[in-house]
């Protein structure tokens, strides 16, 4: 990242300003060894959709601080106070020297220190110890993103801290007895009476380094512990109600089975009182039951209890990232955001719970939306490959509706993918999660590009401002924003080229950018060997800079990502007498360009795109980046938006910075920090 050079009074861990600069602001130096270390606390999130804040912690929030550097502590068991100013005071500050540090944290989020880690064995992993008290355990977040930071990360690191424990909500429905004759009707008086959680821990201590729970093994009777007991109980109704309360857990191990206890009246002929034990289990594909189901850290469950005629059952079980509404998956992490060309951008994909293209490519993916449509759709991996993708895309595509239920874009039950031309109207249609209306992909139809059309068979009028209109109005979290075509052009090539692009050396272009109107130099194509762009952006200006592409293969044959790398310039900076490959090669020895250290590097995999229409597949997967702007084409296109698209292959595409990719499309997000946004 490139940081501008600070110096902070001793014994403040300072906040990080989550500022983009804009695309005329110059670029600063990087920080130099000595150099203290300026921290940041907040809330991690996952990358999903808007909905809720960047949270920093509240003024007066403590926090025990932890610092490693080789074989020694230098910070162990340190308090630290969150200042009015969002800073950490904490005593003697911390300085980079020769050796890469690690840094970690617990809180509570509170005025309320957690328990400090045992001083006996210093050297070894610090370990948190809870255990439940009076039914309950505290809210105990850790911190552990900062592994082996250096000078090279810059002076500004942030802190995510996650939650350790997970979370627990009830909600209870009954069966529709509506149609039933009076005779047949037994859950006409169902009452919910109690909730009791079984066979999860009652003490635990937490190794804040590797984010691992370990459990005493003498603790043979697990704890059982009540989530709701109210004698006059609660009535059953046909509509899903949350049940009052929440219940934090420990995270079980896979050899741990969790029971819910579940007691009713006013059900059966008899109307009494009825208690059954629910085992949580794993459910494979077939229904099968594949082991025990297992909590996780920081992650929120919603258990949906369903009253039958003929049982009691727990029959959905919702996971979702703690304080984000999310699908059934690993933490998704906002990550370390890279200052990248003048902006700060997330480093992944939305939705995506990697950024390491290269050992972890298929994580990396994240969700598929269409254009100003903020409903994700998630891309069932395991049943795609299992089946070889065969069919068309729909069937292995989901995405999850008001009610937080999974729902696929084609089933059994609704075989026919929807279009444009068979549901019409905003009023029919899911824009934003928890709308009512149609969740599923919607087709354009003969790829006219439309997934919206109005009773006269036009596009929405709303489609072109939804996404700029607000930022309420854009999957991007709050505080970020979908990119524009200026941004995309702030670091690729201000020119369309033609694949294959890769096969031979293109000689040094020298030309004025169309959207940004400054002028940039361009050698692209096989050089070295390598799939590359060399971009000398802001030719001739003294707020010059380098930026290199390359198209690299992921450890997965045939999964390509692109590295997007930056590097400062000056005005005297000219690739044009650099004719051929040789003498490009030269220039990189000869000390004309350096191109081995870059100041900040942003990957984005080639993960395809949703295509409707007559095709109805995922395209280009894993040759194929193709990123969504804010921005329609207002002019000779109608049906299309600006998009981010890279791809190398055999037939000819037209790639770079382009203008007619169809509405319609699946594509992935990269968001940018809305310097505009409330902070």
């Amino acid at each position: 990242m490139i940081l501008k050079q600070l110096k902070y009074g001793a014994g403040i861990l300072a906040l990080l300003g989550i500022t983009a600069c804009t695309h005329e602001d110059a670029i600063s130096v990087t920080p130099s060894e000595e150099q203290e270390t300026i921290l940041s606390a907040r809330k991690s999130h996952i990358i999903t959709r808007a909905g809720d804040e960047v949270k920093q912690f509240e003024e007066g929030t403590k926090y025990l601080l932890y610092a490693n550097r080789g074989n020694e502590w230098p910070l162990y068991n340190r308090e630290g106070i969150e200042q009015a100013n969002n800073t950490i005071g904490y005593g003697s500050p911390l300085v980079y020297d020769d050796t890469p540090i690690s840094i970690y944290g617990v809180t509570y989020g509170t005025p309320d220190s957690p328990n400090k880690a045992p001083e006996n064995t210093p050297l070894g992993v610090p370990m948190i110890a809870e255990k439940v008290t009076n039914n309950s355990l505290p809210d105990l977040m850790f911190s552990n993103n900062l592994i082996d930071q250096t000078v090279s990360h810059g002076y500004r690191l942030e802190m995510d801290f996650k939650h350790a424990m997970s979370k627990l909500k009830f909600r209870i429905v009954k069966q529709d007895e509506t149609e039933d004759a009076e005779a047949e009707k037994k859950l006409e008086n169902a009452t919910l009476t109690k909730i009791q959680v079984k066979g999860t821990h009652g003490t635990g201590s937490l190794d804040i380094v590797n984010g691992k729970w370990t459990y005493v093994e003498e603790e043979v009777d697990l704890s059982v512990r009540t989530y709701y007991d109210n004698t006059t109980g609660m009535k059953v109704e046909t509509a899903s109600q949350e049940v009052p309360g929440e219940m934090l857990v420990f995270p079980n191990e896979a050899n741990e089975q969790v029971t819910i206890s579940v007691t009713l009246t006013g059900i059966g002929d008899s109307e009494g009182e009825k208690t059954v034990d629910y085992r949580l289990m794993e459910i494979d594909e077939e229904g099968e039951e594949d082991g025990n189901f297992q909590f996780e850290m920081n992650h929120e469950y919603t258990l949906l209890i369903t009253v039958l005629k003929d049982e009691v059952r727990t029959i959905a079980i919702a996971p979702q990232v703690y304080d984000w509404i999310d699908e059934n998956r690993d933490d998704n992490y906002l990550g370390q955001p890279v200052t990248f060309a003048n902006l700060m951008w997330m480093d992944r994909n939305l939705g995506a719970k990697s950024a390491d293209c290269e050992n972890d490519w298929e994580n990396c993916r994240g969700y598929y939306y269409q254009y100003a449509r903020n409903i994700p759709y998630i891309l069932d991996k395991e049943k795609y490959d299992k089946n070889n993708g065969v069919g068309q895309i729909y069937q292995y595509l989901y995405t999850y509706n008001q009610n937080g239920e999974r729902v696929y874009c084609v089933d059994d039950e609704r075989p026919i993918v929807l279009t444009s031309a068979t549901i019409k109207e905003r009023e029919n249609i899911a824009v934003y999660p928890g709308d009512d209306g149609e969740y599923r992909f919607i087709s354009d139809v003969n790829q006219g590009g439309y997934w919206m059309l109005d009773e006269n068979g036009q596009e929405e009028s709303f489609i072109n401002e939804f996404w700029t209109s607000s930022v309420e109005n854009h999957p991007c979290p709050k505080g970020w924003r979908l990119p524009t075509k200026e941004d995309f052009a702030s670091f690729l090539p201000e020119k369309q080229f033609s694949t294959p692009w890769s096969k031979v050396f293109h000689a040094p272009q020298s030309y004025r950018g169309s959207t940004l109107n400054y002028m940039e130099e361009l050698v692209y194509g096989n050089v070295g060997g390598q799939k590359v762009f060399y971009i000398i952006k802001r030719q001739g200006r003294t707020d010059c800079y380098r930026i290199r592409i390359l198209m690299k293969e992921s450890t997965i044959t045939g999964k390509w990502y692109f590295e997007i790398a930056y590097f400062s310039g000056n005005e005297k900076m000219s690739f044009m007498n650099l004719t051929t490959e040789e003498k490009f090669l030269a220039s990189m020895k000869d000390g004309t360009f350096d191109w081995s250290t870059p100041s900040a590097i942003m990957e984005v995999p080639a993960c395809g795109f949703i295509y409707p229409s007559n095709l109805h597949i995922l395209s280009g997967d894993g040759i194929n980046a193709i990123l969504r702007s804010s921005d329609p084409n207002t002019t000779n296109r109608l049906y299309a938006n600006w998009v981010f698209y890279l791809r190398d292959d055999k037939d000819p595409f037209v790639c770079g910075l382009v203008f007619d990719s169809r509405k319609a499309l699946g594509d992935q997000i990269r968001c940018v920090r809305d310097v505009t946004a409330e902070k």
